[in-house]
């Protein structure tokens, strides 16, 4: 009802439904305000500021470890398994067709050694015993091109719900725009997957109590960077700046630039909290952005561009490893700080982070590849062995170190035995 209002003069006709109309505009705001509420959509925020400044630290990096002569350090003979080739991961989870259960109860070994054989292209296993896995499986449409499935796992490996992410309009140009996969998890009724191409990102996200499909689409961004998922948010960056997406429409809800262009030749990379940023120039100064507050938390010079293509973040370690022309330097992410350097000539060797110790496999045109157990903190090299001939990859899981060539998996048994001494 409308509160008749006093004037001098009655009130036109008009006026009157001027204010009916402005009385059903409230009632409508209040109902889109609770369903805003039910969804979880955080308030709308100011602009954000980028005036305050911080200090960029200057670099200081300790002399390199050369890995490329393992002369140098204690050599170690690896106890492996027999080479094992596993099937692909749509023919583990869904054998007959339909997604069955965790195919693994207790030999926690052999999860590990086939995980890392069919190589899902996201997986996400929680500390109460959750799993999410997203994998490749056949497209009805298009022969050359898959589509993504994302199935989650409650904590007595039971299917919880599974969805098909349809990737049929990449499939003419599906091994040239692809550029990786991810999981995130804005919240804890959302669960989201998608694909990373060249352009753009595309998404499904999945009410997690009812397995049906909140929203899906394309979000005309990408730099490289898994989407994160944190806050009742999604966070990725575009080429230049820090993005915040609403889950529920991909709609862009704050973004903040980045300090410098962005673009092919800049650095990005991210962890659950922040994202790294380094502009494409000579000598660029490393920036880190927090999810939370979206702001600025450090900067630190650098010496040379870091290569771009190379990422390795460890996480619970407070680590980011940077390579910057032939050498790998261990970037401290809490006080943004050089640990160590390592010099690895050409390669970019791949890293795994194991519960005591870094593994780096250091693969060599002209001779066997090496595997290094390297300490976190120091860069110190704890021994050297050399890996079966064809090693190209290295992966921990489960407490459990694996190897892999092609498609083949061998699993280190123990802790690498002290080499004869000659």
């Amino acid at each position: 009802m409308i509160k008749r209002i006093s004037h001098s003069r009655p009130v036109s006709r008009r006026l009157q439904r001027f204010l009916q109309a402005g009385a059903l505009f409230g009632v409508l705001s209040g109902a889109w305000a609770c369903d805003s509420d039910r969804r979880d959509k955080p308030a709308p925020a100011a602009a954000l500021s980028v005036a305050t400044v911080i200090e960029a630290k200057s670099w200081s990096a300790p002399v390199a470890i050369d890995l490329k002569e393992p002369a140098a350090f204690e050599q170690r003979i690896l106890d492996l398994s027999d080479s094992q080739v596993h099937p692909r991961c749509h023919e583990v989870f869904e054998p007959d067709g339909d997604v069955i259960a965790w195919p693994w109860t207790v030999d926690a070994g052999a999860e590990a050694q086939t995980l890392f054989g069919c190589r899902p292209e996201a997986f996400e296993k929680l500390g109460d015993g959750r799993r999410y896995v997203a994998y490749g499986v056949p497209s009805p449409k298009h022969s050359r091109g898959s589509d993504l499935r994302l199935v989650a796992y409650n904590a007595n490996r039971e299917v919880r719900f599974h969805h098909r992410l349809d990737r049929s309009g990449q499939a003419l140009n599906f091994d040239a725009n692809y550029r990786g996969a991810f999981i995130a998890r804005p919240s804890e009724r959302l669960a989201c997957a998608g694909t990373m191409w060249e352009g753009g990102t595309q998404l499904a996200c999945i009410d997690e109590t009812s397995g049906e499909e909140a929203w899906s689409g394309m979000m005309p961004f990408w730099s490289g960077i898994e989407i994160k998922g944190a806050n009742n948010s999604l966070y990725g960056a575009d080429i230049n700046g820090l993005t915040r997406r609403y889950p529920f429409s991909g709609v862009e809800m704050r973004h903040r630039p980045f300090e410098g262009l962005g673009g092919r030749g800049a650095y990005y990379g991210a962890d659950s909290r922040n994202i790294y940023f380094a502009p494409a120039i000579d000598k660029p100064r490393l920036s880190a952005y927090d999810f939370d507050q979206m702001s600025l938390r450090w900067r630190l010079e650098l010496p040379g561009r870091p290569t771009t293509s190379y990422r390795f973040i460890d996480e619970a370690r407070n680590l980011l490893v940077l390579r910057i022309e032939t050498t790998l330097y261990g970037i401290d992410t809490e006080l943004a700080t050089v640990r160590w350097a390592l010099e690895v000539g050409v390669d970019h060797p791949p890293m795994a982070a194991g519960d005591e110790q870094l593994y780096l496999l250091l693969r060599r045109e002209d001779r066997a590849n090496l595997l290094y157990g390297i300490d976190p903190d120091s860069g110190k090299v704890n021994w050297v062995a050399p890996t079966p001939t064809g090693t190209l990859d290295l992966g921990w899981q489960e407490n459990t170190l694996m190897l892999r060539s092609v498609r083949a998996v061998r699993t280190v048994r123990s802790s690498p035995a002290k080499a004869a001494s000659k």
